[in-house]
């Protein structure tokens, strides 16, 4: 944020309204303060001192001053001094004390000709611009879950989502539709190369593909979402993606796969791996995706990932990998979505012993009822 140094404080509620942090009154602020701009008023009997004291300080001599009711030559040749009249509008007072930051910042940028002081300004403008970007970011992330997961008589769903970064790359979303009198769960999970602004605008675009493509047949769907990213994408950026409907009348689930890891299927007790060789989304536009179907009966379970969790390693670098984690889904019996994704990340904690875990880690849990 840019720090702007009031020698009147009538002007602090404006420029704090406008996003700037001041200070004032105290002279001796400015000798520990890198301020990026002062703003002197001439009406203060005492600011021509002020003026020497700021020119003279070896910190602030090369700071701009916007000066209120003044003429230019009453301080000489200063190239960093902007006027304004009195009674001129507080919009051309914001407007010249923008100017004046943003050259500040721009002289900065020079690394042959820029002061410390000026380089210090543009590099916390360029800190404050990376703080921006992230917030933006993890606000479209956020915007992209659901707010609260849908439930139904013949369903429950429990999710675990852990992104490595304020901003991950990975996304999931659960939802309910109607087609054709019938009613589904869709559920979708997916990792976007990266993090940050761009994984979160990659995703958001990805859940607009969603809503156009919506079909009961997630082949169809990724078909679609394909064909509908490819163009748009940024060069070097895709997604895997795995996408799977549960009819609640034909309790037929149907799932279809980008590049995605395998779907993990426990049914009469037994692991499956419900595993679908494809392209990622994003790499050729003429990919086709196709679905698998199963039949689920209660107790039945699913479990999608990202791989963020099977490549988690311990001290010894082994990875945690698909057989690790098929059996100790196997071992929760997934008689509860909660109680199945804890005893899953209580065993990944115990396997990693304390270890970074180097991705984002997504689990969802789907058990027939």
């Amino acid at each position: 944020m840019d720090l702007v140094f009031l020698s009147s404080p009538d002007l602090d509620p404006i420029l704090t309204k406008l996003g700037y942090k001041t200070i004032s009154g105290d002279w001796s602020k400015l000798e520990d303060a890198n301020v990026d701009l002062i703003v002197l008023d001439c009406a203060d009997p005492q600011h021509q001192q002020l003026y020497d004291f700021i020119r003279g300080s070896e910190n602030t001599q090369k700071v701009p001053i916007v000066a209120i009711n003044n003429k230019r030559n009453t301080f000489g040749d200063d190239n960093a001094l902007e006027v304004i009249h009195e009674g001129e509008s507080i919009g051309k007072l914001a407007g010249k004390i923008a100017t004046q930051i943003r050259l500040r910042k721009f002289n900065g940028a020079n690394p042959l000709s820029a002061t410390v002081f000026e380089a210090n300004a543009a590099l916390r403008d360029l800190n404050d611009n990376l703080i921006k970007e992230r917030q933006d970011a993890r606000r479209i992330q956020q915007a992209l879950l659901p707010s609260k997961l849908p439930t139904s008589e013949d369903l429950e769903l429990a999710v675990h989502y852990s992104p490595l970064d304020a901003v991950g790359g990975d996304w999931y979303d659960i939802t309910t539709f109607k087609f054709e009198g019938d009613s589904y769960t869709r559920l979708l999970i997916a990792d976007v190369t990266g993090h940050g602004l761009a994984a979160a605008l990659v995703g958001s675009m990805t859940k607009l593909a969603v809503n156009v493509a919506e079909n009961p047949d997630p082949g169809k769907m990724l078909t679609r979402i394909n064909a509908l990213l490819v163009p748009v994408l940024p060069e070097g950026r895709f997604l895997t993606l795995a996408l799977l409907t549960f009819n609640h009348t034909t309790k037929e689930v149907k799932i279809a796969s980008a590049g995605h890891p395998p779907t993990i299927l426990l049914k009469n007790g037994e692991v499956q791996l419900i595993e679908i060789r494809s392209f990622p989304i994003g790499f050729t536009e003429e990919a086709e995706y196709e679905s698998v179907s199963h039949s689920l009966k209660v107790e039945d379970a699913l479990l999608l990932f990202t791989d963020g969790i099977i490549e988690g390693s311990n001290r010894s670098n082994e990875m945690f990998g698909m057989e690790r984690l098929g059996s100790t889904f196997k071992e929760s019996k997934a008689q509860k979505g909660t109680k199945t994704i804890a005893k899953i990340l209580g065993t990944f904690g115990t396997f990693t012993d304390g270890r970074v875990v180097k991705d984002d880690v997504t689990l969802i849990v789907a058990i027939a009822k």
